[in-house]
């Protein structure tokens, strides 16, 4: 049992556990398999190159901005009542993408499938940190890791067997009618974490970091393919203006949507942007080597997902296998051991592997994995540990704001040096003597962000700081 604000708070049952953590990976895995839809769609709807990225960006848009929003929320009114009601939505929103009839509604659907599906992770981890006891904390945090680590890996696979079998409209339908099935479950053994009353809701701050947040994104979605772009130019215009403004507005708010204990603890931001480092180089090598094996070595959709399936495995060990060490072994030496295994990934895929044979690049890959899953079995419980329980919903909405945007800027980057550099005869690391070298180049993206999270780690979680686990 837990407290909350003077409330007694059933703790978390393990059949909860799975329902939440079965949700989040219904959520990342639509997210990551929804891209294999596009040139069915593309085909059936004639749809230009320029309005087809629609589809993706209307995602995530909401979903990345709603991070915050959903966490401030959940402290504000209970976690509960928007949970069932985020899954309702998202259900009745993928349905909607699935039976929609022109290119224009599956870009609506979309955009209320990201603002909903965003309910799910935020409002999960803030009832596993509100409902669990340090001790029983990292356990279950590792749990939604490995959630969200086999949903990206597995996302390939599935979506490639379920666009191949039914069209474009089977992957939308299949993550409703699974949504669905878990509702009812999850309306019944979820628990309720009452919020706290009298707490305001400040809407100019989020309109503030939602105009930003989606300046950002048109920005990456358009200007690497594009450079002239008149949407790019415009939303990172609209970027430059808006974040300066969304820092001032948690800085001088009498109540500012992202409270000023979260908004001013260093070590927060700094493990935030470990967690975003990790994401960001995960998610950019699971685009660009489904790429690699299909162009370089003609793999289907499926061989592919069966190659980086290992991967998807590993992630569930070693995420598992972290949530518990780090009560054990403390969150510095764990953080060490994910960030030093993807920064030697992240230098073999830059020096040599994609140039090696399918399985060799899938061994790799299973390296890269498991720092991924030891990384964010403990970096989540790290950097949200120190706040009271009335922040939980925030500062976990706030991580995962950052956490997500590190993957979408990392594929945007990487899918960029991609582009300008494939008819490149030599990569820029001079070792390198494969026959892919704009794929190595490519793969520079991985190796920076892995760089950054391990200075970061030996940073932030120096031995004179006190460490929460």
């Amino acid at each position: 049992m837990a407290a909350s604000g003077g409330v007694v708070v059933p703790g978390l049952r393990p059949a909860a556990l799975v329902v939440l953590c079965g949700t989040v990976f219904l959520s990342v895995m639509n997210a990551s398999m929804s891209s294999l839809a596009l040139p069915d769609i593309e085909a059936d709807f004639a749809v230009p190159a320029d309005d087809l990225s629609w589809v993706v960006t209307a995602y995530l848009i909401p979903f990345a901005s709603g991070t915050v929003v959903w966490g401030r929320l959940a402290d504000m009114f209970g976690t509960k009542r928007l949970y069932v009601a985020g899954l309702a939505a998202f259900a009745i929103a993928s349905v909607g993408v699935a039976a929609a009839p022109g290119f224009w509604q599956i870009v609506g659907a979309r955009v209320i499938q990201g603002a909903s599906g965003t309910v799910i992770p935020s409002i999960s981890m803030a009832t596993i940190v509100k409902t669990t006891t340090p001790e029983t904390r990292g356990r279950a945090i590792g749990a939604t890791v490995v959630a969200v680590g086999v949903g990206f890996g597995l996302g390939p696979l599935v979506g490639g067997t379920l666009t191949d079998a039914f069209g474009w409209r089977g992957p939308f339908l299949a993550t409703g009618l699974a949504v669905a099935a878990f509702w009812p479950v999850a309306a019944s053994v979820v628990p309720n974490v009452p919020g706290a009353p009298g707490q305001r809701f400040d809407a100019a701050g989020v309109m503030l970091m939602f105009g930003a947040v989606t300046g950002t994104i048109m920005a990456l979605n358009r200007l690497p393919a594009e450079p002239g772009s008149g949407i790019g130019l415009a939303g990172i215009a609209v970027a430059i203006v808006l974040w300066p403004l969304v820092v001032l507005r948690v800085r001088r708010a009498a109540d500012p949507f992202i409270a000023r204990e979260v908004a001013v603890n260093g070590r927060f931001w700094g493990l935030s942007v470990i967690g975003a480092m990790t994401q960001g180089g995960h998610f950019a090598v699971l685009v660009l080597v489904p790429l690699l094996l299909t162009h370089y070595h003609g793999m289907s959709t499926i061989e592919v997902g069966l190659t980086l399936l290992p991967g998807a495995v590993a992630i569930g060990a070693f995420g598992m296998a972290g949530g518990s060490l780090v009560n054990r072994l403390g969150t510095r030496r764990l953080l060490l051991a994910g960030t030093g295994c993807m920064l030697a990934a992240g230098g073999l895929f830059d020096a040599a592997a994609t140039g090696w044979t399918p399985w060799a690049i899938g061994a790799l890959y299973i390296a890269l994995a498991a720092g991924y899953g030891m990384v964010n079995a403990s970096v989540v419980n790290a950097a949200t540990a120190r706040f009271p329980e009335r922040l939980a919903g925030v500062a976990t909405g706030t991580y995962n704001l950052v956490y997500f945007m590190g993957g979408a800027v990392s594929v945007a980057i990487a899918g960029a040096i991609l582009r300008n550099r494939e008819s490149a005869a030599s990569a820029w690391n001079p070792v390198y003597r494969g026959h892919a070298p704009a794929y190595s180049d490519a793969m520079t993206v991985v190796l920076a962000y892995a760089l950054v999270g391990i200075a970061l780690a030996l940073l932030v979680t120096r031995p004179d700081v006190k460490d929460p686990a």
